[in-house]
């Protein structure tokens, strides 16, 4: 039996602690992972729409991605990029047969949290499938 996991990925170390414990707990090769990377910077850049400055923050969101694929290469992950709200983005994903979605306890900066409200708790909440909560 093979299983789906969802990693929303963030570049922060502890979206590098999730990718361990994705290593440490499952087998790859009965395992299919699907890393997503949600650009939320493109909501909130406001005026400065730029073809320069979209261009730079798609470059720096397959960065991210590629180095968490290589970092899970043994995993053969596919990457999956998106533009949008992190929650919103990652809910509408996990319904596409995933079993679960494996996400660190934190990855925004304090202002979008308490702006926001954390993504993670949203997942959590709102999920259809079971969500493998990393914490700090």
């Amino acid at each position: 039996m093979n299983l789906n996991i969802l990693m929303p990925i963030d570049g922060t170390d502890d979206c590098k602690k999730t990718l361990q414990v994705l290593k440490n707990m499952y087998n790859p090769e009965t395992t299919q992972v699907t890393l997503m990377y949600v650009n939320t910077t493109l909501l909130y850049a406001g005026a400065d729409l730029s073809e320069d400055k979209i261009r730079r923050s798609k470059l720096k969101s397959q960065g991210m991605l590629d180095d968490a694929a290589e970092f899970i290469a043994e995993f053969k992950p596919t990457e999956f990029y998106t533009v949008g709200y992190a929650c919103e983005q990652i809910l509408k994903k996990s319904k596409e047969n995933f079993d679960l979605i494996i996400m660190s306890k934190r990855g925004q900066s304090a202002l979008n949290r308490i702006l926001l409200g954390s993504v993670t708790s949203k997942v959590v909440h709102n999920s259809a499938v079971s969500v493998l909560v990393v914490p700090r």
